[in-house]
């Protein structure tokens, strides 16, 4: 076993009779060792870009988050109309069957994609385009709510 003083690791001896597994073994810092990733389980993981920033992330820029704060508040009063003529239109005239469970589907819908836009803000044209599906999905509601009640 060879003992690095400056990085308090130490180097197993390599023995005839390993596992597969052990030989990939390249340090131990204190009862844990340290082994590296195979090259072919290293894949880009899309779902990456989907995630809170971490404490190592820099900081977004004031005029990036005023910019999405701005568009999504834009969807929030925009899609609040939306919302209060389908609740009038329960309580006093539902209108089609079909038309209530849709404009919610399609509600819920932009409002992941405007949650998502701020957990993406790390990239640079992820929280705009989705923004943008954000604000053709309310376009969409908005327009079969003026045309079907």
């Amino acid at each position: 076993m060879e003992t690095r003083i400056d990085t308090l690791t130490e180097t197993p001896a390599q023995t005839q009779g390993e596992s597969p597994a052990a030989k990939f073994v390249r340090a131990r810092v204190g009862s844990l060792t340290v082994v590296p990733a195979a090259a072919e389980t290293v894949r880009r993981n899309p779902m990456r870009a989907l995630r809170l920033p971490e404490q190592d992330d820099p900081v977004p820029g004031s005029t990036r988050m005023l910019g999405l704060s701005a568009w999504a508040a834009l969807l929030v009063f925009v899609g609040m109309v939306v919302a209060i003529r389908v609740f009038v239109a329960i309580v006093f005239e539902p209108g089609p069957s079909w038309l209530v469970p849709t404009v919610m589907s399609v509600g819920i819908a932009g409002t992941v994609c405007g949650g998502l836009a701020f957990a993406t803000v790390h990239h640079r044209w992820l929280p705009w385009e989705l923004l943008g599906v954000a604000s053709l999905l309310l376009g969409g509601n908005l327009l079969l709510v003026i045309t079907q009640l």
